[in-house]
């Protein structure tokens, strides 16, 4: 799948948000790959190597989100 990101190739935060979701997504799956690209300054996408959609990488980030959040209460 192919998820393309609005982002800003001057901004770290960008890059980090990109590495950041990439580094969930195959956490949640050992078998997964990630790869992002800058498609131009400010348009990125990131490839996974599996069929997710939107709504399985939304319940992914939440899932993590929740273990994170329970982690540090």
């Amino acid at each position: 799948m192919v998820i393309p990101i609005p982002a800003d190739i001057t901004d770290a935060f960008s890059h980090l948000m990109m590495v950041g979701l990439a580094s969930i997504l195959e956490d949640d799956d050992s078998e997964r790959r990630c790869m992002i690209r800058w498609i131009d300054f400010r348009q990125a996408e990131l490839t996974t190597s599996d069929d997710l959609d939107m709504k399985a990488v939304s319940v992914i980030v939440s899932n993590q989100d929740r273990k994170s959040t329970r982690l540090n209460s």
